[in-house]
């Protein structure tokens, strides 16, 4: 009897033992701060110390925020679960490893956010399901690949030394150090796939010599492959990427560079976000679409081949350089802006006028002897408006049959068809605000010209004369001043509301009919307007009325 009774003693311990061994899933039940060690912390027990292969991990006491600390030493897990918890695990490391054919994971559901300040090893390639933020404040270590899924952020902010690289599924992968990507073993540093996004959250990347891949379109209409929505990285920020199919990046934050080569792979690539975003060195790029934003190419070999298109009004193309850049690229605009902010550029490439206004601005950078020079074919049927304080060169015999509209600084040609096709109806000049200079031999338009402000007309070389034989419409108290040594001749049937003034050369009035306050004839000269009219002739000018009296 003795006998059976210890004999049952011993057969209820072993099956105790093998219950408790085979506990694999460990429940969080305290809504407070605590330890792991403490029984009363889990259901329906506490896990072992140093943990184990197979063991998976639940702190799903929904609504609820504390601080669990590990203080059973370096935990082995394979699977960690987090259920719309404002958790935070610290204490000692956390080693995720394979489950047999079962990777490890780390799932968080839920609007929580989730803080592990505790140290990480990826002994296996480790997935990463996040739904709103999970950081990793600890350092991630281990050979093992990291592997961002779920439509949230998992944030990266220590020094990491993780060596099996990064891919990014879904969602943002974002970085809060210099260092935080690891140390990949391989040429690739990350690979951002469709619906994925790379955050430089501020902190510049360019120290990596490897190179992230991405392809699509990002995470959100303003928020592409790559964004920032840290502080500004001026010239910095990541060193080379690879296209693997068309993409797009930038986002509704602050400005980043590209330091070293964007490899295109013959693909398309599109900037969107209101950020800024300049490139060292493009290569093998098809086309370059800029839908928002800025788009600064500042060294000679920022835009490759690649055409460029300019999508919209709050779509920015820029040229800045500390001296000059000539580039021979296509550049189509479709109502957004070309800005040459600093130094003297050219451009000799075609141009495309396909927006109903068309903004090409040359501004200052810091220099005083900006300008830009547009040598290549200017097509299109789309309005030309010149802004900025610095002048404009038209060299080429342009087609674009859009009005051309003076705002600010000076618009400088040397044939009257720089500003397009010499024909009455195909575009009207407007002046309002900006300059002519006209450089050239002698030539006529008839295309009508129109001044909203004042205006300085000169006619730089002395045996030069410019005939607008078009009606010339200066109303509204516009002034009128004729510069250079050259002739201006207004053979039109025009009407002055303002001062004209001639400083140098010679104003022509050519006709044949009479100044008068009424037009009795197609080329007469209205000199009344609202407030009287005044030509003044200063500096030995030439006031010519040939054959009007």
């Amino acid at each position: 009897m003795k006998s059976n009774f210890w004999l049952a003693m011993v057969v209820g311990f072993a099956l105790r033992a093998s219950i408790v061994s085979a506990q694999t899933s460990f429940d969080w039940t305290n809504t407070t701060d605590g330890a792991w060690s403490d029984a009363a912390n889990w259901a329906p027990t506490a896990p072992a110390a140093y943990g184990a292969t197979n063991y998976t991990l639940n702190f799903i006491n929904s609504g609820n925020t504390y601080t669990a600390t590990n203080d059973l030493g370096d935990f082995l897990l394979n699977q960690l679960n987090f259920a719309n918890v404002a958790a935070t695990l610290s204490g000692s490391p956390l080693r995720f490893i394979a489950n047999g054919d079962i990777l490890p994971q780390l799932f968080q559901t839920g609007a929580s956010n989730v803080t592990i300040s505790a140290a990480i090893v990826q002994s296996n390639h480790t997935t990463y399901s996040v739904a709103s933020l999970l950081t990793l404040g600890g350092v991630v270590s281990g050979p093992g690949a990291l592997i961002k899924t779920g439509t949230g952020t998992l944030l990266l902010s220590a020094t990491n030394t993780f060596t099996g690289g990064i891919i990014v599924s879904n969602g943002i992968l974002k970085t809060g150090s210099s260092l935080a990507l690891g140390a990949p073993s391989g040429g690739t540093l990350l690979t951002i796939a469709p619906g994925a996004a790379f955050d430089l959250g501020g902190v510049t990347n360019s120290g990596y010599t490897q190179t992230i891949v991405i392809a699509g379109s990002g995470v959100a209409t303003n928020f592409g492959a790559i964004g920032n929505t840290g502080a500004t990285l001026i010239n910095t920020g990541v060193r080379n990427i690879l296209l693997a199919g068309d993409a797009a990046i930038g986002n509704d934050g602050n400005r980043f560079g590209v330091t070293g080569t964007l490899n295109g792979g013959g693909f398309t690539l599109t900037k969107v976000g209101n950020d800024y975003i300049t490139v060292a060195t493009i290569t093998n790029l098809a086309a370059l679409v800029i839908s928002n934003g800025t788009w600064s190419a500042e060294t000679a070999t920022s835009l490759g081949a690649a055409s460029i298109s300019v999508a919209a009004t709050t779509a920015i193309f820029q040229v800045w350089s500390s001296s000059g850049l000539r580039y021979t690229n296509s550049l189509t605009l479709n109502g957004g802006t070309f800005n040459s902010a600093n130094g003297t550029n050219t451009w000799a490439g075609p141009l495309t006028l396909n927006g109903p206004t068309n903004i090409i601005t040359v501004a200052s950078g810091g220099a005083t002897n900006n300008s830009l020079l547009i040598a290549g074919p200017v097509t299109g049927n789309g309005i030309l408006l010149k802004t900025g304080t610095y002048p404009l060169y038209l060299t080429n015999a342009n087609t674009y049959t859009g009005a051309t509209i003076i705002n600010a600084g000076t618009l400088v040609i040397s044939t009257i068809n720089n500003t397009g096709p010499n024909n009455l109806g195909y575009g009207s000049l407007i002046f309002g605000g900006g300059n002519l200079q006209f450089v050239g031999l002698s030539d006529t338009t008839t295309r009508p010209v129109t001044n909203n402000s004042s205006v300085t007309i000169d006619v730089t070389n002395a045996a030069t004369i410019l005939t607008f034989a078009g009606n010339f419409i200066s109303s509204g108290g516009g002034a009128v001043t004729k510069a250079g040594s050259g002739a201006l001749a207004l053979a039109g049937n025009n009407l002055f509301g303002g001062t004209i003034t001639a400083n140098a050369g010679t104003l022509m009035f050519d006709g044949g009919s009479v100044i008068s306050t009424v037009a009795t004839n197609a080329r007469s000269i209205n000199l009344t307007g609202t407030g009287g009219t005044t030509m003044v002739i200063t500096n030995n000018a030439i006031l010519q009325l040939n054959g009007l009296l």
